[in-house]
């Protein structure tokens, strides 16, 4: 199995390899069963959003702010729409093959190209304001707080770029194992701080006028003979809640950890390449481990509250949540809904049997799912 998955490593990075050699490993999905008395999830409305990622396994999520969706396919066709109808306010062609997807802040827009570019552009009509060079290709979306954009680049380099001239402020360069999974976290910005993820499984905070070093905090500890076996990577999404971060690597650890000192409030074993979610009232983070298992836990304890195999082997991407519910889509395109207090598949679409690009994005009773053949599908929760 470790030397077909090396064979594999030649084509992409670790990420691709879990998925295209798992033929080799006899985990089949496990089925889909009815659903009794689901509830009501409703499509609001969809759109043609370009041609979405290529077959690339881009996370090219959607960016939600305000009045407005916006969303960006791998040729770099912007869209800006109404989020409350759908309709299409603006779209320019960037005429650039794109590597991460859209976000943005008050003012601006931001995506990262595969040659290396970081691109602002207008929020009311997509004009370009200028570009900043990295040293490789983004995967993951930016991070701006309005006036530094943080951008984590694929060779494990963070950038802090100045919001309004595109001018880089700071630079932090982290240590790259030989292999780690296809793609990067995306930074999150909470007051003067950023924290980052990195492919050496390591959670830091940064200061972010300065690119400083406040802490560091190991999520997974290498072990093993071979490189494959001591991968411990942070590529998921991790959460804020209160004064603080829920965390989890790949081959390694789900922690709670302190926002002023780094600290490690609790820990729990959980391999997960796709990070966490947290409820809306604080009091549940949800995670979905690498082989599709679905667990949710105390968040004050760490203490777990239910776990469930309904979905294992089924690829699942990143968790989130809506209302009193989880939410995740897997490779087939399904996106499930689980009740949080126990565990229970309640509901279920299918807005593309091709999958769902990057995170789901919630907002309030709405869900937004950007999907692989680039189609936006809204969808309304109706409790």
């Amino acid at each position: 199995m470790t030397k077909r998955l090396i064979q594999c490593l030649g084509l992409s990075a670790v990420f691709t390899a879990l998925f295209a050699c798992s033929s080799d490993t006899g985990n089949i999905p496990t089925k889909l069963t009815r659903i009794e008395n689901p509830i009501s999830v409703d499509k609001a409305w969809d759109a043609d959003a370009g041609s979405g990622d290529d077959e690339l396994q881009l996370q090219l999520e959607p960016f939600v702010s305000g009045p407005s969706v916006f969303t960006i396919d791998i040729d770099g066709e912007l869209q800006s729409r109404s989020t409350e109808t759908g309709r299409l306010e603006w779209e320019v062609d960037l005429d650039r093959r794109v590597s991460g997807g859209v976000s943005g802040d008050s003012r601006q827009l931001y995506v990262n190209t595969f040659q290396g570019q970081l691109i602002a552009l207008s929020r009311s009509n997509g004009q370009e304001l200028w570009q900043a060079r990295l040293s490789s290709e983004a995967l993951s979306v930016v991070a701006s707080d309005g006036s530094t954009v943080v951008v984590h680049a694929s060779d494990g380099k963070v950038f802090g770029i100045n919001a309004d001239t595109g001018a880089q402020r700071w630079r932090y360069d982290s240590d790259t194992p030989v292999l780690s999974l296809r793609g990067t976290s995306s930074p999150l910005i909470s007051g003067d701080s950023v924290y980052v993820g990195l492919a050496n499984g390591a959670l830091i905070g940064i200061a972010i006028d300065s690119g400083r070093k406040q802490w560091s905090v190991n999520l997974g500890t290498p072990s093993g003979r071979t490189e494959l076996e001591r991968l411990v990577d942070v590529d998921g999404t991790f959460v804020l809640s209160g004064r603080t971060l829920y965390a989890t690597a790949y081959q390694g650890d789900l922690k709670a950890i302190s926002l002023t000192t780094g600290e490690t409030l609790w820990s729990m074993a959980l391999s997960s390449y796709s990070g966490v979610g947290v409820s809306e009232d604080g009091n549940t983070i949800i995670s979905a481990d690498s082989d599709g298992r679905v667990f949710a836990v105390e968040a004050s304890t760490g203490k777990e509250l239910w776990e469930t195999e309904k979905l294992l082997y089924r690829r699942l991407g990143a968790v989130t949540t809506i209302l009193n519910y989880g939410v995740v889509a897997d490779f087939e395109g399904y996106v499930h809904f689980l009740d949080l207090s126990n565990g229970e598949l309640v509901g279920r679409v299918r807005p593309d049997s091709d999958g769902v690009l990057g995170r789901i994005k919630v907002v309030e009773s709405t869900l937004y799912v950007y999907t692989r053949s680039g189609d936006l599908y809204t969808y309304e929760l109706n409790l």
